[in-house]
């Protein structure tokens, strides 16, 4: 399994916002791209979900440019990835036993249900604060070597 692109850069472009608004002040979508390496164009689509899920704001005019809609403490990383990919669903059968005929008596399928809960409840238990902050990323290691030992 791998995560697309679109809620990877998603990530890098919510947390190059957060680093790099100072009081508020709006980023150039092309200042965001060179920084972090990525398409310009491609940035753009990202923001209009970004945009639409409430996490992301437009600033118009030549001073223009895109600051966070909320506090980084109040964006879940699960808002993050939700609003560019939708809703966490590895295997459709979870969410739409319909489409599977063997949804009733398949074994797998509690498996399945059982990853799509803790991928969500990490994304969720984690903010845009927790990502670029040392404290959050102490927290995250913390909760990694614990799940290792």
């Amino acid at each position: 399994m791998k995560i697309s692109t679109r809620p990877r850069y998603a990530l890098r472009l919510m947390l190059d916002v957060s680093r790099n608004s100072k009081d508020g002040t709006p980023v150039h979508l092309s200042e965001i791209a060179s920084r972090n390496r990525l398409s310009k164009g491609y940035l753009e689509q990202l923001v209009v979900s970004l945009k639409n899920a409430g996490l992301l704001r437009g600033i118009s005019g030549r001073s223009g440019g895109y600051r966070l809609a909320k506090a980084p403490e109040e964006i879940t990383l699960l808002e993050i990835f939700e609003s560019t990919i939708g809703p966490i669903n590895l295997v459709e059968c979870v969410k739409n036993p319909a489409e599977c005929l063997q949804a009733d008596d398949c074994e797998c399928r509690v498996l399945w249900d059982l990853l799509n809960h803790r991928i969500t409840k990490v994304l969720a238990d984690y903010t845009l604060k927790d990502l670029s902050g040392k404290k959050g990323s102490r927290r995250m290691m913390q909760e990694l070597a614990a799940h290792r030992s």
